[in-house]
């Protein structure tokens, strides 16, 4: 990989089972994550009434500008990670709300077959504890339900307090099994 330019090579998270065939190859833990899971049992609650918008091509600039300021430079999205999320399942829903004319805040849910992804939530942080993040959730939650799906997951850093509680005040539980991202340095060391 090195002669390709490649000094580092990471992995998406993993459960543990998947995990541990990396690990025989030298991958290390590098970031781990919390698994929420909601299913459709219990109804989805009311919320504050903000309009929302769909994104477009040409909101992709503001958006990777809240995604920075809203996330650690390992988990930012650039182009390529906002389209990899977005074509990551067979359906998507892209949504942002303004304030005015500025986005504040975007959301990316997936749908599949049986199971629903929250795939991004992001918040400029001068607009946070609005009702911003629980709105563009709550509507992905019910453009799931109308997709038919059984369950819905999301998963977190485990110190992003304001992501769990969001997700718990949503009725997600917190699963069992932790997530890892896993890395593989591929430098070489020439001593």
């Amino acid at each position: 990989m090195n002669n390709l330019g490649y000094l580092e090579i990471f992995t998406s998270p993993l459960n543990p089972r998947e995990r541990n065939v990396f690990m025989n190859f030298g991958y290390t833990t590098v970031e781990t994550l919390i698994l929420l899971k909601r299913s459709f049992d219990s109804p989805l609650p009311d919320n504050k009434s903000f309009r929302i918008h769909k994104i477009r091509q040409k909101d992709l600039e503001k958006i990777l500008m809240i995604d920075h300021a809203s996330f650690d430079s390992f988990w930012q999205f650039d182009k390529t990670a906002f389209l990899n999320a977005k074509n990551a399942t067979p359906y998507t829903r892209l949504r942002m709300i303004k304030e005015g004319k500025e986005i504040v805040a975007y959301a990316i849910t997936g749908a599949g077959i049986t199971d629903g992804f929250i795939q991004r939530l992001a918040v400029l942080p001068d607009f946070q504890n609005c009702g911003f993040g629980t709105y563009l959730l709550n509507d992905g939650l019910r453009w799931l339900q109308r997709k038919g799906v059984t369950n819905t997951w999301v998963n977190t850093q485990p110190a992003n307090e304001a992501a769990i509680n969001l997700y718990r005040k949503a009725k997600f539980e917190i699963c069992e099994d932790e997530l890892a991202v896993l890395s593989l340095s591929t430098a070489i060391n020439k001593t």
